[in-house]
């Protein structure tokens, strides 16, 4: 009978210290899920797509004048364009929620929010 009592009490405790540990915040619950970000990336386009973006996300590559992705809250992605005709349409630069940001052919940033970047391709 003893031994009985000290399992029924060891139960009790362990689940008093769990109900404790997740009220408190001390253990996350098991099926919380990752706050996503949109990113919407857009390419100039004309009737012709003049080039595609490489999203370090996944591996992903749009290859349309807009994709739209979902990504982890505070993830960095870096996006990396190819010009479909560099002597005809060659990359100007990127933008980022509307402003200017880098003429390299890479671009990286950490998601905050809805990201919108746009590789953007002129006629030479």
């Amino acid at each position: 009978m003893k031994l009985l009592t000290k399992v029924f009490l060891a139960v009790s405790l362990s689940s008093l210290l769990l109900a404790t540990a997740l009220s408190t915040g001390l253990a996350a619950p098991a099926n919380k899920k990752a706050k996503m970000d949109t990113l919407i990336v857009k390419i100039t386009k004309t009737s012709v797509l003049w080039g595609k973006v490489k999203v370090s996300y996944k591996g992903k590559t749009c290859n349309a004048s807009k994709c739209s992705y979902k990504v982890p809250a505070k993830t960095k992605v870096t996006l990396t364009e190819t010009p479909t005709n560099k002597q005809t349409w060659p990359f100007k630069h990127w933008t980022l929620n509307g402003k200017t940001k880098s003429s390299k052919s890479k671009l990286s940033f950490k998601m905050t929010g809805k990201e919108t970047a746009v590789a953007v391709y002129v006629f030479k």
